[in-house]
């Protein structure tokens, strides 16, 4: 099916398209985090180079969602990845780092020690 970035600008676009259908107004700009310089520059650069006349299908599809003002693609470091802590084996130190960075922290301490 194509890289993450891919999977995710079609379900972008698959609940924009949904909740526009249930009445439900979408941001007119989506912001798509991807910690890949260079695929952010194949999308944005409508211009294509004899270096990117092999790129894939999929991106063709990413682009066009950034030419027509449905995506934003901007940079985010791995280390800022808060997805790491759902696809990736990450250290204790990380994992509580990402969990922090998601709102997934412990608020309650429940009586009985749940």
């Amino acid at each position: 099916m194509g890289p993450p970035r891919f999977r995710c600008a079609t379900l972008i676009e698959w609940l924009r398209r949904l909740l526009g259908e249930l009445g439900v107004q979408c941001p007119s700009l989506i912001r798509l985090h991807v910690d890949n310089t260079s695929a952010i520059r194949i999308a944005t650069n409508l211009v294509l180079h004899d270096r990117t006349k092999h790129i894939e299908v999929h991106i063709h599809y990413v682009r066009q969602l950034v030419t027509e003002g449905i995506v934003e693609l901007t940079y985010i470091s791995f280390e800022d990845q808060s997805a790491d802590l759902l696809t990736k084996a990450v250290s204790t130190t990380r994992h509580w780092f990402l969990a922090h960075k998601l709102m997934l922290h412990q608020h309650h301490q429940f009586e009985g020690g749940c």
